[in-house]
């Protein structure tokens, strides 16, 4: 009987000690998801975006604000996921800013 319940607590331990480093490896992913998100989100604000991908960098935002508020709650599955949304709106609003830009230049330059 005794060693049932030093086997039992022993496995119990185990079991407490390996789930910690995958809840801290979940932590550390979702907080470096959210840093390179804000990373770029910051840097097209400081860029400056205009018409359509000024809509689309909006919506990188409201994204990356959930990606934090999830973070917050400790959700973080959905703080990746909202946090990958984020860095891919962010991506396309950059992406959109340059195209803008060109066409504003090949319509100047065809004037």
């Amino acid at each position: 009987m005794r060693n049932q319940i030093l086997a039992a607590a022993a496995s119990a331990a185990l079991v407490l000690s390996l789930s910690s480093p995958a809840l801290a490896g979940d932590r550390d992913n979702a907080r470096v998801a959210i840093a390179a998100a804000k990373a770029k989100v910051d840097l097209n604000e400081k860029n400056g975006v205009t018409g359509e991908a000024a809509d689309i960098q909006s919506r990188a935002r409201i994204a990356l604000d959930k990606a934090q508020h999830e973070f917050d709650k400790s959700d973080e599955d959905t703080a990746i996921a909202a946090a990958k949304e984020a860095n891919a709106l962010a991506e396309l609003a950059s992406s959109t800013q340059q195209k803008q830009l060109i066409q504003n230049q090949t319509a100047t330059l065809n004037q």
